[in-house]
């Protein structure tokens, strides 16, 4: 059984920013394998991904790393507003990956606020 991380630490988007390095390193390790098995391209991908998440304002993280103080996780998000931009780059990929399944008519119904 794994043990818990030696240090959880709470931080805002300049915490986060502080770590960029070791975040990109544990970005390869988890993303570049089965099952994920991200392309160069989409590995190299992450610092521009990581730089647009940190202008989100209000932008928390919690960090763990373990009893050599090397980072074991992290896990962050920021609040969206009530009704968020349907023109956004996530919603894009929300309507992207789950339109074949639903149809375009349900993602856009959903997305406008009905059900």
């Amino acid at each position: 059984m794994n043990e818990l991380p030696a240090e959880l630490t709470e931080v805002d988007a300049k915490g986060l920013e502080a770590q960029r390095i070791d975040l990109r390193a544990l970005y390869r390790t988890c993303f570049a394998e089965p099952p994920w098995s991200e392309t160069e391209a989409q590995l190299d991908g992450f610092d521009d991904r990581l730089s647009a998440h940190l202008t989100q304002p209000g932008l928390r993280a919690v960090m763990a790393h373990d009893e050599r103080g090397r980072l074991a996780g992290v896990c962050y998000g920021w609040l969206q507003p009530d009704r968020p931009p349907l023109d956004s780059p996530f919603y894009a990929a929300l309507t992207a990956a789950v339109t074949d399944r639903l149809g375009s008519g349900a993602v856009s119904q959903h997305l406008a606020g009905g059900c």
